[in-house]
């Protein structure tokens, strides 16, 4: 029974990825005013396109592999359940929490002193950080654990939350009169 509901929730989820393919096919394309925004934008659509092919590969992969009588008979007799963690953020689930610190160690970042009124660079999605964009942290969220785990930022396209794996401080506050403006 729970391995059905588990092929469902599978085939669910790849109708719902082949949905959103085909409406990014459909998509129609404005014309960005310069060269500049057409890059970006162009880099965005690349971006998703490298992102969803590659789901649809592991999620086709997968769907072999539930299939399989052997992963079956384990699942049912151990009474597997199944428990998803928050995408883009890895760390926050206990075992893959441990394997990304392998691989990169943000623990530095936790031991930031995130304030209000720091200025930040904001991890973008081009390779040269400048065209990453400038924040103002507004507010900070912290964890169960009491760290602060995520900001709010107010950019110059508006208020953004992302988590502080992806914020990186400028040694430097606010405190010029005429930017309270803008934090404000």
């Amino acid at each position: 029974m729970k391995l059905e509901k588990l092929q469902n929730e599978n085939d669910v989820l790849l109708g719902k990825h082949i949905v959103k393919a085909q409406q990014m096919r459909n998509e129609d394309i404005n014309l960005l005013d310069t060269t500049q925004e057409l890059q970006f934008y162009c880099l965005q659509k690349q971006e998703e396109l490298i992102t969803i092919k590659a789901a649809e590969r592991e999620l086709q992969h997968f769907a072999k592999i539930v299939k399989e009588e052997k992963l079956q008979d384990f699942i049912s007799s151990q009474g597997v359940t199944w428990k998803f963690i928050l995408e883009h953020a890895p760390w926050w689930g206990g075992f893959y929490e441990r394997l990304v610190k392998c691989v990169k160690d943000p623990s530095w970042k936790n031991s930031v002193t995130w304030k209000i009124k720091d200025v930040v660079l904001i991890h973008g999605t081009h390779k040269s950080k400048l065209l990453w964009n400038l924040g103002i942290i507004k507010e900070v969220i912290e964890g169960k654990d009491n760290l602060i785990r995520s900001c709010v930022m107010k950019t110059a396209k508006g208020l953004i939350r992302k988590l502080v794996q992806l914020l990186y401080p400028f040694e430097l506050e606010i405190s010029l009169m005429y930017f309270y403006e803008f934090v404000d």
